[in-house]
């Protein structure tokens, strides 16, 4: 995954890492000292999101693109993979737009 490369660049805008430590910081609310455990994993973004998703059962799609929108990790917002496979889960072209959004 491209947030479990670490990233020492911060946010210009919000001064949240780039990375998935920032992930954790905006989805999860955990501190540097947290975050830093999920260093340990194989993935650390897939241990984020899978606690992040049983500790919020109505957590959705939405919010992680906020989050990521958050971190500035526009690289993966405007990623042509994401925007089919939410699109077709969807039906609509643009709702990786429409959802950032919200």
């Amino acid at each position: 995954m491209r947030l479990d490369l670490k990233r020492s660049v911060l946010s210009p805008t919000t001064l949240r890492l780039q990375d998935w430590r920032g992930l954790a910081e905006v989805l999860l609310g955990f501190s540097q000292i947290h975050v830093d455990n999920f260093e340990r994993k194989d993935s650390p973004t897939v241990e984020i999101l899978s606690l992040w998703s049983r500790q919020n059962p109505r957590a959705s799609i939405g919010d992680v693109l906020r989050a990521l929108r958050e971190i500035e990790r526009h690289d993966i917002l405007h990623c042509d993979v994401l925007q089919r496979a939410i699109g077709e889960l969807h039906g609509a072209a643009g709702y990786v737009q429409e959802l950032i959004r919200r």
